[in-house]
């Protein structure tokens, strides 16, 4: 590649399950990076459609959609005869699906519950706000909530989580959503892990898993998500044997 933001070729079958794969599921060019940053600041998300033949650092061109909450849609081995249906379609859907802008987010809680962090897709925010350079209804994030107080001695009142994102709509109104959740306590363990959101916790480890790819060996990795697993299912079992 020449101009702004030349990449070169760093594919090395030799790096392959060995302690230095992970360097090649990170970008090696900050320059994708600093664009995005620059596209935030001014709202603006970037999808990207990839359809090489050959191979493609896409580690490190992604970087720009991944800071702006744009899309990647990966197409290897691209042959118009055979993709040009999915290409079609995939183009039709990032120009044409509902999306806002400028959104700004933030998590509150009633007292004795505070906000520990946010995950957006592996870039995490430490402040209380998250901005976003838009959003559709598939955006998610994981968020860490912390108590910081005991919530036994009160069973019966409900803690409760509020959501609220203020954004732009294509036609320029700013407008404000708030979701709010009234979730109830108790002081069995074994309530709380029948209680949990299956899907959730499995995009929550999912989250962690594919940032521990980008940290340790892969097979480190693995070996991490199946220990939190696990433990999960152990303290299920402890619990449930003393219920």
């Amino acid at each position: 590649m020449f101009g702004p933001g030349a990449i070169k070729p760093r594919e090395d079958l030799k790096l392959l399950n060995t302690d230095k794969e992970k360097t090649l599921l990170v970008s090696d060019n900050a320059y994708f990076k600093k664009l995005g940053e620059e596209c935030l600041k001014r709202a603006i998300s970037v999808d990207m459609i990839v359809a090489p033949n050959s191979y493609v650092d896409l580690a490190s061109i992604s970087e720009v959609s991944h800071v702006t909450q744009g899309r990647v849609y990966y197409m290897p081995q691209f042959d118009v005869h055979r993709d040009h249906a999915t290409l079609w379609h995939t183009l039709r859907r990032s120009l044409t699906h509902r999306i806002v802008f400028e959104a700004a987010l933030r998590v509150r809680a009633s007292s004795g519950i505070s906000v520990a962090s946010y995950d957006l897709g592996g870039l995490a925010h430490a402040g209380p706000d998250v901005t976003l350079a838009a959003m559709d209804s598939t955006t998610t994030l994981a968020v860490t909530l912390t108590h910081d107080e005991s919530l036994e001695d009160r069973p019966d009142k409900p803690v409760l989580v509020q959501c609220a994102v203020a954004h732009t709509t294509p036609y320029g109104q700013r407008m404000i959503r708030v979701h709010t959740l009234a979730l109830r306590t108790t002081a069995s363990l074994l309530s709380a892990y029948r209680a949990i959101d299956l899907d959730a916790l499995l995009g929550h480890l999912s989250r962690a898993a594919v940032i521990d790819a980008t940290n340790l060996s892969l097979i480190e990795a693995r070996a991490r998500l199946v220990e939190r697993s696990a433990k999960l299912l152990a303290g299920y079992r402890y619990w449930d044997k003393l219920g």
